[in-house]
């Protein structure tokens, strides 16, 4: 460590090191320099190893604590993030609607960034034109999440893993962040999105339908298991 440097500084630079020596990797493993000879190596020692580099470089970088929230399809998770937050950003809806995870984070500047699921990231500021203080910036913003975010809105938003939305949030402070979650019992490749992401979870919070008959079903309560 170099005279002057601290603790957190120098953690921040070897991951950073570590987070380039995986993308190098990924890079050379998807390059013509690799021949299938050495690819093929590869996936007996590491089986689908270009998922699994994407995975440790994406779990190196993600320092966030996340306030988990999930329940079952159509049991009110977007509902109640609007009520959290007093703005609409969400569309409520009576049947499956949220189609990947969706993360809320405290910033000064208003933007909107998508990763795909081969980790390409997108993004779109909106802090010049909208404000959040007004109905329509709300709907600006609501509008423009809607094809990102709903089934029933886009196909497109199904090829998402991950949607993060940035605005003023006063009590998400530091790394923590809200995360919106794809309903239990839903199709299959919306819940298992859900599956993957639980283990991040800092503090879970379980949205329940009170109106159900019989409550929750068993087979829905066994995915957390």
């Amino acid at each position: 460590m170099e005279k002057g440097e601290s603790i957190p500084e120098e953690k921040e630079t070897i991951e950073k090191n570590i987070s380039s020596l995986y993308k190098e990797c990924e890079n050379f493993i998807s390059s013509d320099e690799c021949t299938q000879n050495l690819r093929n190596e590869l996936e007996k020692s590491i089986p689908d190893c270009l998922t699994v580099l994407r995975k440790w470089k994406n779990d190196l970088e993600n320092s966030d604590h996340g306030i988990v929230i999930a329940g079952e399809t159509s049991a009110g998770k977007s509902t109640l993030i609007n009520k959290l937050f007093g703005k609409q950003l969400f569309r409520g809806r009576n049947n499956e609607s949220t189609s990947t995870i969706c993360k809320l984070r405290n910033s000064e500047r208003i933007r909107v960034i998508t990763t795909d699921m081969r980790g390409q990231r997108e993004e779109t500021d909106f802090t010049d034109k909208c404000n959040l203080e007004t109905k329509e910036g709300v709907k600006m913003l609501r509008n423009f999440l809607k094809d990102l975010t709903d089934l029933t809105s886009s196909e497109k938003s199904a090829t998402f893993n991950s949607v993060e939305v940035e605005f003023p949030i006063p009590f998400l402070r530091g790394n923590m962040i809200l995360v919106d979650t794809p309903g239990i019992g839903g199709s299959g490749n919306v819940t298992d999105k859900l599956i993957e992401y639980l283990p991040n979870a800092l503090l879970f919070i379980f949205v329940i339908n009170a109106g159900s008959a019989g409550g929750m079903q068993n087979d829905r309560v066994s995915i957390l298991e």
